[in-house]
């Protein structure tokens, strides 16, 4: 099926026929190719690095499966990818991809654009539900507010077909996705008999109807992108990986310093009270070393800030 790319995202008109899904999740986690694996071309540039391969909203326009039944109507077929949110790349402006986002469903001229479905995507190879992961669900839980959540499907990408990977994902939707599955979003697992044709079709079949999501209701009220719910969410995200950030750089600096110290303060408390430094132990995280006083036989202990 023949997907182009539209050239201009901002300016580009759909109709209300046009059924529009967009495709978000983290970098990485497989958008891009979601999309060129239903196209059956490489209409979306992917990478196989770990920096964030697509820097803007995407839209690519194709037909409708001819088994779209009574969606007839419809003119075509809108696949939107997205950029991640928190690729951690050192590079781009996390704020970007919100602001992106927003100007493509609320355009500054035109009405808002009105999706017929969303796709949330997971990477099955990440076994580790990091923080990065869960703020950027987060983050998408307050784009889309919860009258879009029955318009979402979960899809799980990279499958593998050991066991293991059947078993996180029945761990994903019983944990990490139970809110929003009991919020009447669908979960789909790309494992070979699932495809991504068949999530596409499902979400055709489901069609709910067409209403605004929270973040461009948000942006119709007159509230600028860091006042809505989605912008503030991110702003929370971002003060927090910069805390955790400052905080394991402090923390880091203080190994360093007691690591240095520990022979200087070994030294000088020898000086300063005559005791002999019988144990110390340099290479672990914290100062133990018990002194004896020759003349009195008193020991003591000492020690560092425990945990570092």
């Amino acid at each position: 099926m023949a997907f182009t790319r539209d050239s201009d995202q901002r300016l580009s008109r759909y109709d209300n026929g046009d059924a529009l899904i967009l495709v978000i999740g983290p970098s990485g986690a497989g958008k891009s190719t979601f999309i060129n694996n239903y196209a059956k071309e490489p209409v979306a540039k992917v990478t196989e690095g770990y920096l964030a391969c697509t820097e803007a909203v995407e839209a690519f326009t194709g037909k409708l499966p001819l088994d779209s039944g009574d969606l007839s109507s419809k003119k075509q077929l809108v696949l939107v990818d997205t950029p991640g949110f928190l690729a951690g790349d050192g590079i781009r402006d996390e704020s970007k991809p919100l602001k992106q986002i927003a100007e493509w469903l609320r355009p500054k001229h035109g009405p808002p654009r009105l999706l017929t479905g969303i796709i949330y995507l997971h990477d099955m190879s990440v076994k580790t539900i990091h923080k990065e992961i869960r703020m950027t669900l987060s983050i998408f839980s307050k784009i889309c507010g919860q009258d879009a959540v029955p318009m979402t499907i979960l899809v799980k990408s990279h499958w593998s077909a050991d066991e293991g990977c059947q078993k996180r994902s029945d761990a994903l939707n019983s944990g990490f996705f139970s809110a929003l599955i009991n919020a009447g979003a669908e979960s789909m697992d790309i494992n070979g008999n699932t495809t991504e044709e068949t999530v596409i079709q499902r979400l055709l079949e489901k069609d709910t109807r067409k209403s605004l999501i929270q973040l461009q209701r948000e942006l119709e009220e007159g509230k600028k992108i860091p006042r809505t719910a989605a912008g503030k969410e991110l702003k929370r995200t971002l003060e927090e990986l910069v805390r955790s950030a400052v905080d394991s750089k402090s923390r880091s600096a203080l190994k360093r310093a007691i690591k240095e110290l520990k022979p200087t303060l070994a030294h000088r408390i020898q000086e300063m009270l005559g005791w002999s430094v019988s144990v110390y132990l340099p290479g672990h995280s914290c100062l133990y070393f018990s002194a004896n006083r020759s003349s009195i036989g008193d020991k003591a202990s000492f020690g560092s800030v425990p945990g570092l």
